[in-house]
């Protein structure tokens, strides 16, 4: 487990514990709240419980720095402030925006047709030079994709 210097060291390293326990253990959880530690321990060395300026301030450092997984980040956060409790600023599911999902182009039915006779009559090329039955394998390749 990683080493944590801020005030903050036991309370993460027993939730961290806690949810290994529970069967929880992602690297990546883990490493978004050694960065936390060390934002904490360098902009708010006296905090013992998470307050919403370091939570806050730690993000937005993250968004300065050009760093990516903000959400994600914040879920740590979020976590991390209910398994504390005890007046711990819990970060609300709104602050940070999901990351939009993305969403693929789908052909329509005459892209499709335009884009099998032009598979269907491919006649030339290198690659057929060395195999004839790429001629075959391709067009069925392509509409089994």
């Amino acid at each position: 487990m990683n080493k944590f210097v801020s005030k903050l060291a036991p309370i993460i390293t027993e939730y961290l514990e806690y949810r290994k326990t529970l069967g929880y253990h992602s690297l990546n959880h883990e490493v978004y709240l050694t960065k936390f530690d060390f934002y904490c321990h360098e902009h708010h060395p006296d905090l013992e419980t998470l307050t919403r300026d370091s939570v806050y301030g730690w993000l937005n450092h993250e968004i300065s720095q050009g760093r990516r997984g903000i959400y994600d980040k914040a879920a740590s956060a979020r976590k991390l402030a209910k398994y504390t409790g005890n007046g711990a600023y819990i970060l609300p599911h709104k602050a940070v925006k999901e990351p939009s999902r993305y969403v693929p182009y789908i052909l329509s039915d005459d892209e499709l047709s335009r884009l099998f006779l032009a598979a269907d009559n491919i006649k030339s090329g290198e690659c057929y030079k060395k195999s004839t039955n790429l001629k075959l394998i391709f067009p069925t390749l392509l509409r089994l994709i």
